[in-house]
Order: C-alpha cells, then structure tokens, then sequence
C-alpha cells in the first residue's frame, strides 16, 4: 500500500477556487481504480493549509492517480501550490519527503511566472 499524508497551501485569493476545484478532484481521485482512501481538509490552524492523506493500494494506482490529477482541472490550478508530503510504501526505492522537490519545482515555476501570489 502507498501512503501520502502532509499539507499543500493555497494562495489566499484562490481559497474559493480551489475549494471549487477539490470537489471534483476528490470525487474521481475516490472513483479511481486502486484508491483506498483520499481526503482533503481545511486545516483547523490555518485556512490556507489543506490537510492531504492519499492510500493506493499499489505504486501502479499511486502512479496513475498521480498522471490523471497533473492534467486535471485541479492539477492546472494547483500547479504551483507550495506542498509538504510524506509518502510512505513505494516499492520502487526509498519512501521519501517531498518538501525539497516541492520548493525547488515552485520556485522554477516561479521564474517562469506561472505561480500565482497569495
């Protein structure tokens, strides 16, 4: 089983979009073949703060749930989201925390103007 639990926070003039947007992403990430358990919440401590815990039974649904959610309507307005995930069970190497990938993918989407300022 793969595991992702941690945080992604959304610039505070996209909150009402973003909240929009999850509705959907949550509905077909829950449809997906292989999801055991998706859920996002407002985190209690900060509005900005979504609270993310994702289980797939196997790094192949993990892997398509990730393909299908970077193309999707989400995925675009997420793009450049700041993220801090712990994904735990791959068998494909060591579990690994995304914090760094994460900041180095924003701030190269940065430079390019695409991240949207909160």
């Amino acid at each position: 089983m793969v595991s992702l639990q941690g945080k992604i926070w959304v610039p505070k003039r996209q909150l009402e979009a973003a909240k929009r947007s999850l509705v959907q992403h949550i509905e077909l990430t829950r449809a997906e073949a292989g999801c055991l358990h998706f859920q996002v919440q407002v985190s209690p401590d900060d509005p900005q703060c979504f609270e993310v815990r994702e289980e797939f039974s196997s790094d192949a649904a993990f892997e398509a749930h990730q393909q299908r959610a970077a193309v999707s309507p989400w995925g675009a307005l997420s793009k450049g989201y700041r993220r801090h995930y712990q994904l735990t069970g791959r068998s494909q190497g060591d579990d690994v925390t995304y914090m760094e990938q994460a900041l180095v993918l924003a701030e190269a989407a940065a430079a390019a103007g695409e991240v949207p300022v909160g």
